[in-house]
């Protein structure tokens, strides 16, 4: 059971912890992406803020600017509770019309938006605010927009641009005032960077969060160094799921533990959750599933009292799986019903659509507004040339030529906005794609974990203890491969024949050793380093499985061959022979089963999207084999793989 329960819980941080979402992108991915705690609000005195906001009535800068600090008390407690400041903010800065003080309500609103789980409308206000705290040159709230924006990219895997514009924002601080936000920097990169899986990068974060706490020491802010101590427990979560030491899992519980006390004590709601939320994820590592769930208890009622959603849906996923394995299954259909209600109310397609939209929206009036510019300039130009030309002759001539090269100059600027539009829109649709993508992988993982449960089920319920055991130590080390890839775009030929073979090692104990396989790899492929899209291969496997040789009651075969095509491609030919598909289509009809299964859906639709706008795609040629009387001896199916490049 330990080896299934580091499995799953490893599954669960892949896609809903690393980079954690959002989907939205991502993805939903995750997918499966997820968002930071925006909880940086320095440590406000609220006895002094409240009764300046009761006293201080003038529909003024200063009311307005109370108003939105006054926003950051209730970042930690109850999103709910702002929106009253909200409408006396709006209403003040639409008399007002100041660009500066619109833009930081803009991205205070972006900022809340964010940590609801509604990304559309975050990125609409993130991208609506930033010109205007540019036109005013405030660079403080600049800096907090970066913020933003780079939990937006870590949510959609951009890490290395989250972390090259955190970087930049940290060399434009002011020191000693700006203390506070270097502290936040500091404190947002250590988070990107734990969300890197590649080599030991992820351990970057440590330097990080070391200098973010040291400075919230110094300012004295205790929910800062709170913050800092809840992304230490993490990185401790991380290094005990990789090394398995219990030293790790202890310091973790440390640092969660002092971070939650605290939180508790100023009455920050969502920052208390996500301390207990770490102390849950913490004891399912370890694999004490029956400890863990208290924690996501207690986590999941704060985050409902806080509205903070995406938290919501993960603490739901977390329980569904603590109470799978500790069998109490009817509240883990509820858990799980309340995450997919959840996911599907945040990380929609539609949703993901909303946001490319915005984007191109923005972009498209900026270009737009760029474009009158110009042509506002160059009429103005023009009137200069005619009273100079008023002058005298020479004065005419020079003018001319000023105004022909400046005139050339403006259509170069022109021409050049359109190219960066087009590059950008191209981005947005990129982008776009793989939050689809993500959001697919994040669905077959738990369907591939859902059938393999229900065989293990079975063993158990036919009281089969020594194949139950056998299955579930074989199920444990495939899924700690399978879920290491999940997250990855590629997997080298050599790890995904040991996956296939692990996978088929558990099938021929289903099928009681009636089954006979093969996997050949030609000599002229470098097995290391030859890479191929994750996911792709197993899934025909299982189909060539289910369909072809579960009908066949002796002498099943199976074989699976890889191939150079080319130097740019392979061949993988999965051969079996089974019934053959016509036979198993009349099969399904007579169990009425006209439909089309999950997985070869959620196939097809990844295949579609890895061949999106590809010059090589990838292909799947099925041929029928028959004997010489024309009957049925099996199936093959050609899948044509072009390589990815090793980086």
């Amino acid at each position: 059971m330990g080896f299934l329960s580091l499995g799953i819980i490893f599954f669960v941080n892949s896609y809903l912890l690393s980079s954690n979402k959002s989907p939205m992108s991502k993805q939903f991915c995750f997918i499966f992406l997820l968002i930071a705690t925006f909880s940086f609000g320095q440590d406000s005195n609220w006895d002094t803020l409240s009764p300046e906001l009761a006293t201080y009535k003038k529909q003024d800068t200063i009311r307005l600017q109370l108003l939105l600090d006054a926003t950051r008390y209730y970042e930690v407690r109850n999103l709910k509770d702002s929106d009253t400041l909200f409408k006396e903010a709006e209403k003040i800065a639409a008399q007002l019309n100041i660009p500066k003080f619109n833009g930081r309500l803009l991205l205070t609103q972006s900022r809340y938006k964010l940590l609801e789980g509604i990304y559309n409308l975050a990125t609409d206000k993130l991208l609506l605010a930033i010109p205007l705290l540019e036109e005013s040159n405030d660079q403080y709230y600049l800096r907090e927009a970066a913020i933003i924006q780079a939990e937006i990219d870590r949510e959609n895997d951009n890490f290395l641009k989250a972390v090259r514009d955190l970087k930049t924002a940290v060399l434009e601080v002011d020191m000693p005032e700006d203390k506070f936000q270097l502290a936040e920097l500091y404190l947002h990169l250590g988070i990107v960077y734990m969300n890197i899986n590649n080599d030991e990068t992820y351990k970057k974060a440590i330097p990080q969060l070391k200098k973010a706490k040291k400075l919230f020491i110094e300012i004295g802010s205790k929910t800062g160094v709170g913050l800092t101590n809840i992304r230490l427990a993490r990185f401790y979560k991380i290094e005990s799921l990789k090394t398995g030491k219990q030293i790790n899992h202890e310091i973790a519980m440390n640092f969660a533990r002092d971070a939650t006390e605290l939180f508790k004590e100023k009455q920050q709601t969502a920052n208390e959750a996500y301390g207990y939320y770490t102390m849950g994820t913490s004891k399912s590592i370890i694999g004490d599933h029956e400890a863990s769930i208290p924690y996501y208890k207690n986590s999941l009622k704060k985050y409902e009292e806080a509205g903070n959603l995406i938290f919501a849906m993960r603490v739901n996923q977390h329980l569904f799986v603590a109470y799978s394995i500790t069998k109490q299954q009817d509240k883990a259909k509820q858990s799980n019903a309340q995450f997919v209600k959840i996911k599907d109310s945040i990380f929609s397609i539609e949703k993901r659509q909303l946001i490319a939209d915005a984007q191109t929206r923005f972009e498209t009036a900026k270009v737009k507004a760029d474009k009158e510019k110009a042509e506002i300039r160059e009429e103005r130009n023009l009137y200069y040339f005619i009273g100079s030309a008023m002058i005298g002759v020479l004065i005419s001539l020079v003018s001319l030529f000023f105004f022909r090269n400046l005139k050339h100059r403006r259509k170069t600027e022109i021409i050049s906005l359109e190219l960066q539009e087009t590059q950008k829109r191209l981005a947005l649709e990129k982008q776009y794609r793989d939050s689809e993508l993500k959001a697919l992988k994040a669905q077959m993982n738990p369907h591939f974990i859902f059938n393999a449960l229900n065989s293990i089920q079975e063993y158990i319920i036919l009281n089969q203890k020594n194949l139950a055991s056998e299955y579930l130590g074989k199920f444990a080390d495939l899924m700690r491969k399978y879920l290491y890839y999940s997250d990855a775009g590629g997997i080298s030929i050599e790890d995904e024949v040991r996956c296939l073979k692990m996978y088929l090692e558990l099938e021929e104990l289903r099928f009681e050793d009636k089954l006979t396989y093969s996997i050949n790899v030609s000599e002229d492929i470098k097995q290391e380093d030859t890479i191929i899209p994750t996911m792709l291969i197993q899934p025909y496997v299982e189909n060539a499985l289910k369909h072809g040789l579960l009908h066949r009651k002796t002498n099943r075969k199976l074989s699976v061959k890889f191939k150079m095509a080319n130097t740019n491609t392979i061949h993988c030919i999965i051969e079996d022979n089974g019934i053959g598909r016509a036979a198993s289509s009349l099969k399904r009809k007579k169990r009425k089963e006209d439909h089309q299964s999950f997985a070869s859906k959620a196939t097809a639709n990844r295949l579609s999207l890895l061949n999106h706008g590809k010059e090589q795609q990838i292909g799947v040629l099925y041929t029928d084999l028959t004997n010489d009387d024309d009957t049925p001896k099996g199936t093959r199916v050609q899948l044509t793989i072009p390589l990815i490049k090793k980086e």
